[in-house]
This record gives C-alpha cells, sequence and structure tokens, in this order.
C-alpha cells in the first residue's frame, strides 16, 4: 500500500506500519494477530504492541477489539487512517475509452497494422 511509505516514521515503527498496510484491503482494513506482524518484522511482541499503540496515538491507525459467538478474544481488526485515500494508482483520465471500447487518441490517426506489446514498445 503506497500510502504507508509516504509516512515519515522511525524505522521499527514503518516496518509495523508496512506489514499492517501489506495486510490491509484496499480500504485500509486488516486483521491480522501480533504474532504474525512481530514474526514479520522480526521483532518482538511486546514492540509491535507498544508500536501499534504508537501508530493510533499519531492519528495512523484504529484498533478495533474483535471477539467470537463464544465471547472469546479473536484477532483484533486494525483500520488503517488513509489520509487522501491510498494513492496506489493516478486517477483515471476521463477521456479514457471505456474497458472492451477502441482507444482513441487526438490527432491520431488509428493504424491497424501497428501492434503495441505490454511494455509499451511498438512494432
Amino acid at each position: 500500500m503506497n500510502w504507508a511509505w509516504h509516512q515519515t516514521l522511525k524505522p521499527v515503527p514503518k516496518l509495523v506500519l508496512m506489514a499492517l498496510a501489506d495486510a490491509a484491503d484496499d480500504i485500509g482494513v486488516c486483521w491480522p494477530s501480533v504474532t504474525t506482524v512481530a514474526a514479520k518484522c522480526n521483532v518482538s511482541t511486546r514492540t509491535v504492541r507498544r508500536v501499534m499503540r504508537t501508530l493510533a496515538a499519531q492519528g495512523l491507525l484504529v484498533s478495533e477489539q474483535c471477539y467470537r459467538k463464544d465471547g472469546s478474544r479473536s484477532s483484533n481488526r486494525y483500520r488503517l487512517l488513509l489520509s487522501g485515500g491510498d494513492k496506489l494508482s493516478p486517477a483515471p483520465v476521463t477521456t479514457d475509452s471505456p474497458p472492451g471500447h477502441p482507444c482513441h487518441t487526438k490527432n491520431h490517426q488509428r493504424n491497424p497494422n501497428r501492434i503495441t506489446t505490454t511494455t509499451g514498445v511498438q512494432h
């Protein structure tokens, strides 16, 4: 998740945030266990808990306690507070053709003999 890369943090908090972002869906929600995040970051579970409290205090993360139907605790759900959204991809150009329709370019004629590869090389 591109958003996490742009956060100004010290190395360990950034690594924990990146681990959470890696597990998060498109809206910033994830639920890895503290043990999983600790193993991924090669730090202790105590460090992960401390860092998560710091990230929450900085307004980057919200932690929600989750419970099973029997009332026992489950992994927490974490929501990354994506300020301005995740800028993983640029906004689409409004003049683009919808998928499945031919591309139209301004002041250019379509050349049916030209083939463009996925790398953008024209043949």
